[in-house]
């Protein structure tokens, strides 16, 4: 959609960017600023990303919902549809987003307040997802009087602004011409959108300032005015993200400020101007200074988001789940699952489960735990194989039709008509009529029995198997074809929004403190038939090919290779483990898959979840140290301590890959003083 699809009837367009708003010519008139506190609706307005007609979502069938004839999901059906998506080049979502930052010069040594401090400066930075349109960045500003120009970048539009009102009128102009779907701030409420918002409501009394930035027009009712008290800041329409808490999520910083998180996506150093030293150059010479200064941090936010991949990603989950964009990012994957469950329930005519606090409190207490056994410690010489079930609740769950509509519990109590507590249903006793056939049902390894699929087919199965073969399909599809990097970056996020639901849809079965339906006998059941697997597949090892796991987790087990191995063998023990996981495959139901991963060569095992190691996944270039837990890659400690560690952890791994360990030993104690 066009970024001037939206403009508020009444509201002059903003002229061609090589005609206006230059440093030297003058502001438009006020006549030409039809800016008001409130606005009538326009005739037709849309206020939608996508055409509820016209949507790739709905045209190809991309929500996850249970088939109410088949019940079955075909894969190449599935593959077929991707494919049709890519030929029309209609599973991009297109969006708009700014990043604002603000500048208030107003006391000098106290923290800046909006109802004293007046708005000085302020910087919009405007991409969108399509590379055909045009970044855009503003930057306004108000002096005593109009400033000489040709101090600034040419790619910038600098416009002067003869007062605060002034200055306010031509940010709401600019703002409704780029008509942004996500406002983006390092931090909303200090130094973005938000202490403009209070300026307005505190400091200069217009009090529905917050109309002309949404997209609802019309509402009279005050406690939308009220929104930019509250924590969670909001403009009706579109998307207001905090920055910083995305980043402190997502990103592994020892420090949360600006500056880190640039250093850490970017690889740049960012200079720091605390607002003491901005407004010090503010009132002298070198007040041009801080305006680059802000073009400079809105800029590096732009290019963060970018080069994250946090904005297609929240897309990809929000329409997968029926969920905003906002909860999608910020909030935790019970969302996401009561989205796709609320549409499954509607669509089979259903009704979620609700269960009181007090059921969730004489519920059953959680024993089962997953795989985590103690590593054999050592340096390993000789490489050790890593084979990893492929989604491991997520293939339990279809393998054995677990789920809220399949459970039966004990079988042998609901024969002898005992009752039972189930999850959160306390003493049920199934009728002799409505009891399930011994060839119906099939019990787990914590004794609570499930029907089959040939009797029914529970919605979690038939959910996950949706999402695992459509991420199938698009990593399969990622793999052949010509792709623009912008379309494989959307794919890519696609996938991987698929991966993160279906990998947490476990936990909402056993989230019993905040979660909407918890099923301690549903958590305790996948989690022990999970566990089981990979007690089996470590068995194997040792039965089938004599050799020996020396550490397993959760959904992985390590297995010494006990071979010697050099640079010219390692590709023949990479096709002995690959052959290993296959043969051991075939133990399982299908979709259970143990592939292999890696080999590690050399390593250490250190203790549950501390290693580090070369992972060969070919024959070839050696591959870069990979550590989990290890001090090199903790925030707890300094960073000289980390590089240390790496590189003494690089240095024995290379003695053993040159096999000379012995001799550079003797070197090394001969240097000794």
């Amino acid at each position: 959609m066009s970024k001037k699809a939206r403009i508020v009837k009444g509201i002059t367009e903003l002229p061609d960017k090589t005609d206006t708003y230059r440093l030297n010519q003058p502001p438009p008139k006020n006549s030409e600023c039809k800016i008001k506190s409130q606005i009538s609706a326009p005739a037709e307005i849309d206020c939608t990303i996508f055409d509820s007609n016209k949507s790739s979502y709905n045209e190809h069938d991309y929500s996850i919902c249970p088939d109410k004839d088949t019940q079955h999901n075909v894969f190449d059906e599935t593959l077929q549809r991707v494919e049709t998506m890519n030929e029309s080049r209609d599973f991009r979502c297109s969006y708009g987003s700014v990043c604002i930052e603000v500048f208030s010069n107003g006391r000098h040594n106290l923290p800046q307040d909006p109802k004293e401090d007046p708005v000085t400066a302020v910087c919009l930075s405007y991409f969108h997802s399509d590379d055909d349109i045009e970044d855009e960045t503003w930057v306004l500003y108000t002096r005593d009087k109009n400033p000489d120009s040709g101090r600034y970048d040419a790619d910038t539009r600098y416009l002067f602004c003869k007062n605060e009102i002034d200055l306010y009128e031509h940010f709401c102009r600019i703002f409704q011409s780029l008509d942004p779907d996500i406002i983006l701030g390092w931090e909303i409420r200090r130094r973005s959108l938000g202490f403009l918002v209070h300026r307005a409501i505190k400091g200069l009394g217009w009090k529905k300032f917050g109309l002309n930035l949404s997209r609802t027009f019309g509402q009279n009712d005050k406690s939308y005015f009220e929104k930019a008290m509250n924590l969670n800041f909001s403009i009706d329409g579109r998307t207001v993200l905090e920055f910083w808490r995305l980043a402190a999520d997502e990103l592994s910083l020892r420090s949360t400020s600006f500056e880190a998180a640039a250093f850490e996506v970017l690889g740049e150093r960012t200079p720091t101007m605390k607002r003491i030293k901005m407004r010090t150059l503010w009132n002298s010479q070198s007040w041009p200074k801080v305006l680059t200064y802000l073009k400079s941090r809105t800029d590096k936010l732009a290019s963060m988001i970018r080069k994250m991949g946090l904005l297609e990603i929240g897309y990809e989950v929000a329409g997968i789940a029926n969920v905003s964009v906002k909860d999608a990012l910020t909030r935790g994957c019970q969302v996401r699952h009561e989205g796709i469950f609320g549409t499954c329930c509607s669509y089979l005519e259903m009704v979620m489960d609700s269960p009181t606090e007090a059921e969730v409190r004489e519920s059953k207490a959680g024993e089962q735990m997953a795989l985590n056994l103690e590593p054999e410690s050592g340096l390993y010489k000789r490489g050790v194989a890593v084979l990893d079930f492929t989604s491991l609740y997520p293939t339990v769950i279809i393998a054995q039709n677990m789920c809220y509509t399949t459970i039966v519990g004990n079988y042998k109590d609901h024969q002898d008509e005992e009752p039972q507590n189930v999850g959160t249903k306390m003493n049920w006793t199934m009728a002799h009529w409505e009891l399930p056939d011994e060839d119906e049902i099939h019990s787990t390894s914590t004794n609570c029995a499930f029907v089959n699929k040939e009797k029914r087919v529970g919605i979690m199965p038939q959910v996950q198997t949706q999402l695992l073969s459509k991420r199938q399909a698009i990593k399969k599809l990622m793999k052949t074809g010509e792709h623009s990097s912008r379309d494989l970056k959307m794919l890519d996020s696609r996938q991987h929004a698929l991966k993160m639901i279906a990998n947490t849809m476990y936990g909402y079965t056993d989230a019993g403190f905040s979660g909407r339906m918890p099923n301690r006998h549903l958590a305790e059941a996948i989690v022990g038939d999970a566990r089981g697997l990979t007690e089996r597949a470590a068995i194997a090892c040792k039965e089938m090919f004599g050799k020996k796991v020396v550490y397993g987790d959760t959904d992985s087990v390590f297995v010494d290779l006990d071979e010697n191995v050099t640079r010219n063998n390692i590709g023949a023990l990479i096709d002995y483990s690959k052959n290993m996981a296959s043969e051991i495959t075939a133990m399982f139901p299908p979709p259970i898959d143990l592939k292999f991963e890696k080999v590690y060569w050399p390593c250490i095992l250190e203790t549950k979840k501390r290693y580090c190691g070369y992972p060969w996944e070919s024959a070839g270039k050696k591959p870069e140290l990979e550590s989990k837990g290890i001090e090199n890659i903790r925030r707890d400690g300094v960073l000289a301590g980390g590089k240390l560690v790496t590189k003494a952890a690089t240095t024995l791994f290379d003695m053993v890959l040159d096999d000379d360990i012995c001799f550079r030993n003797v070197q090394n104690f001969r240097s000794l003083p």
